[in-house]
């Protein structure tokens, strides 16, 4: 990690959301890289790398996975999976469905709304009337 950087992309995770950047990892690491390995070393054995088109991209493409594996697994450790609510209800809450009564809310991010219910999918702010 690069100093003065912290971890990247929010602590905080759904089970849903987990699951899915796992499932991103394991596609990478166990799935893509290999066979990316196996089609440079082949283009490797071909010989001349300097004008070898599938050498050179194949390298590129690996550097990109290395990338995002690293980001993946930066992302994965220490990641806390939100279950259910916390204690305190008087809040809102990542992965938090509330129902406005009063008022209006500046929502950071994405909404979602079902049956007059606005689910945030980030940081908000409540702006009374």
């Amino acid at each position: 990690m690069v100093a003065g950087r912290g971890r990247p992309g929010s602590k905080y995770a759904t089970a849903e959301g987990a699951r899915r950047l796992r499932a991103e990892l394991d596609e990478l690491w166990l799935s893509e890289r290999p066979a990316v390995t196996r089609a440079v070393a082949e283009a490797a054995a071909m010989g001349d790398r300097s004008e070898n088109a599938e050498y050179i991209y194949g390298k590129r493409r690996l550097r990109e996975i290395d990338r995002r594996v690293r980001y993946l697994r930066q992302r994965l450790d220490g990641l806390k999976v939100v279950e259910g609510p916390p204690a305190d209800r008087s809040r809102a809450w990542f992965g938090a469905w509330v129902t406005i009564i009063q008022g209006c809310i500046f929502v950071v991010g994405v909404l979602l709304f079902r049956e007059g219910v606005v689910g945030v999918l980030s940081k908000w702010v409540k702006k009374p009337l």
